[in-house]
Formats: structure tokens, C-alpha cells, sequence
């Protein structure tokens, strides 16, 4: 029986998905099983899977009903008791696997998270998560309600961890975020491997870019977790920040002052205080 069990949801992604399989099948650790989990592409994605002929890859169609839905269903068939999740279109580096299960061993951990690059369509790397900031600051439960320093690709977790919290199809974005405030917020023990081991790539329709779906995605967690955020006064005025910096340009100028004007509430720093003063002046 494998021991760990990679999910990964795609939908057309043919021209892509090819790399993204390769790095997983050249890591050094080799017990695991692949499971693809097709979210109804209507391109020859499925082809592309068929010419790996690598028995450890299992492949899955299921109707287009988004990638929350694709990973609840991979982790629900998972013959693994350690879940670990690939996007189709990014890159697991050499060692990922191995590097993250010893640490999780060393630490006695339910999850254990790595380093991930973001690099754009152009090359240039764009951030890397967690940052240094957050790493300084301490990936807990009030730093997971400030700001996001989990992605998918970066989490190797306990399957039993990931079978009583699934991902929430009904968020449009932050759907990792969403997770990862309920597994630290329930005790779950995370551990870090601080290394990079992760390369997302950044493409012309990822939702990333999509600030609309941002905002919704701030408004939701906003609605989940309030009593919690007003519990952590400073993390939830640096929460009403990066809801203003990502969310900007969806946003009406009045909009982006009440933001700051509801961060300084909760707590005013120099650098809200700054913004609020800068579109104070553009009347």
C-alpha cells in the first residue's frame, strides 16, 4: 500500500500538465500514488495523462464543478494515509516528498508546509510564501487570520486532518486560506520546511488575477471568522489592508477609505493612517 497519496485537480490543461506529472514522478520518494482528478476539460488533457505509463498514476473524470470539489474527491479515494496536492500547471522541486515527511516525522506534526516561488508569465519571480514577514511573526492561528501563507501545493497533511475539514466549494477564491484557518484554528500541529520546494507559475486566466473573485473571497472569510478577527485587533487591521491592496482595483474609492477607516479602528498604524491620508486627498 502507497503511503502517500498526491491529488491533483486540473482542467484544461493539456499543454501544461505534462511537466507538472514529470516532477512528481522524478521525486526521490517514490511511495505514492497520483491521483488525477479530471474537472471535465474539454481538451485532450486525458491523452496526455494516458502516455505516462507509470502504474502509481490513477486517473478520475468528474463534471466540470470546480477544483474544491476535484480535491475533496481525490482525498475521499486516497489509499495514503499522508495527502500531498499538485496544481496542473505548477512544479514540485527535487526532494519535496522526502525533505516534508522527515520533517513531519521530527516535529510530530498533522501538516507540515514548505517554501513556494510564484513566478509570472514572464519569468520573473513575483513573491515567495510564507514570506520572511509572516515566518518572523510565526505561522499560527492570529498570523493565518491576518494574511494567507498556506497554498496547496505547499501542504503534505495527515489524511484523517483532511477527511474531517474539506475544502469549501462555495468560496470562489482563498479556498486554501478557508482550509487552513479551520485546520490551525481545531490545534491541528503545523510544521515548516523551510526550504523551496514548490514553483508556481502564474498564468494569463489564473484566478490569482481575477480581483473581482478577490474581493468576494475577502468578504467571505470576513463573514466566517469576524468574531475571531475582532478578537485579534492588530491582525484583523492588517486583514482590512491586504483586503484593500488586493482588492483595490474592484473596489470605488469610498469603498477602499472605508477599508482603512475600519483597520485603524481596530488598530492604527502608521502605514493605514499613511494610505487613508493619500485618498483622503484624492477629492
Amino acid at each position: 500500500m502507497c503511503s502517500v497519496s498526491v491529488i491533483m485537480p486540473t482542467y484544461n490543461r493539456a499543454g501544461l500538465i505534462g511537466r507538472s506529472i514529470d516532477s512528481i514522478l522524478l521525486q526521490d520518494y517514490t511511495n505514492f500514488e497520483l491521483i488525477i482528478v479530471d474537472d471535465g476539460s474539454t481538451d485532450n488533457t486525458k491523452e496526455i495523462v494516458r502516455e505516462f505509463a507509470d502504474p502509481r498514476i490513477r486517473y478520475v473524470y468528474q463534471k466540470n464543478q470546480g477544483a474544491c470539489v476535484a480535491r475533496n474527491l481525490g482525498v475521499s479515494i486516497a489509499k495514503g494515509n499522508i495527502i500531498a496536492f499538485q496544481d496542473s500547471d505548477d512544479v514540485w522541486l527535487p526532494g519535496k516528498l522526502s525533505v516534508q515527511l522527515s520533517n513531519m516525522a521530527a516535529n510530530g506534526s498533522d501538516i507540515d508546509i514548505c517554501q513556494m516561488r510564484t513566478i509570472s508569465a514572464t519569468g520573473e519571480t513575483l513573491n515567495m510564501k510564507p514570506s520572511n514577514k509572516l515566518v518572523r511573526k510565526g505561522l499560527n492561528y492570529p498570523t493565518i487570520l491576518e494574511a494567507n501563507f498556506i497554498s496547496t501545493q505547499m501542504i503534505v497533511a495527515k489524511k484523517s486532518v483532511l477527511t474531517e475539514n474539506k475544502f469549501d466549494s462555495l468560496m470562489p477564491r482563498f479556498q486554501d486560506w478557508d482550509l487552513a484557518i479551520r485546520l490551525l484554528k481545531r490545534g491541528n500541529k503545523l510544521s515548516y520546511s523551510k526550504k523551496v520546494l514548490v514553483e508556481q507559475y502564474i498564468s494569463s486566466d489564473s484566478i490569482s488575477l481575477n480581483g473581482e473573485k478577490a474581493y468576494c473571497g475577502y468578504s467571505i472569510l470576513e463573514k466566517k471568522y469576524k468574531t475571531d478577527l475582532q478578537q485579534n485587533r492588530k491582525e484583523y487591521a492588517n486583514f482590512l489592508y491586504y483586503k484593500f491592496r488586493v482588492c483595490g482595483d474592484s473596489l470605488s474609492l469610498g469603498e477602499r477609505r472605508d477599508l482603512l477607516k475600519t483597520s485603524i479602528k481596530y488598530f492604527p498604524n502608521i502605514r493605514n493612517i499613511l494610505w487613508y491620508c493619500k485618498l483622503l486627498a484624492e477629492d
